[in-house]
């Protein structure tokens, strides 16, 4: 959902952070990649187990498309 976001939050550590803490601050964004990769299918199964999770989950996915736009 949010590819484009990625790049443009890469572009600004690399404009506003100076040389010495770029790195952490990539290793930390890629973590936080990692980490929604992880727990959000695992939310998103619990979530569906739920009577009508299934339209809650679209419902939260249709909003953050909507907000990303």
């Amino acid at each position: 959902i949010f590819k484009h976001s990625q790049v443009m939050i890469q572009a600004l550590i690399a404009d506003v952070y100076p040389k010495d803490i770029q790195s952490v601050m990539f290793g930390n964004l890629k973590s936080i990649i990692g980490l929604s990769f992880t727990l959000g299918p695992l939310i998103a199964g619990h979530m569906t187990e739920i009577e009508g999770g299934f339209s809650i989950a679209c419902g939260i996915t249709g909003i953050l498309f909507i907000i990303n736009a």
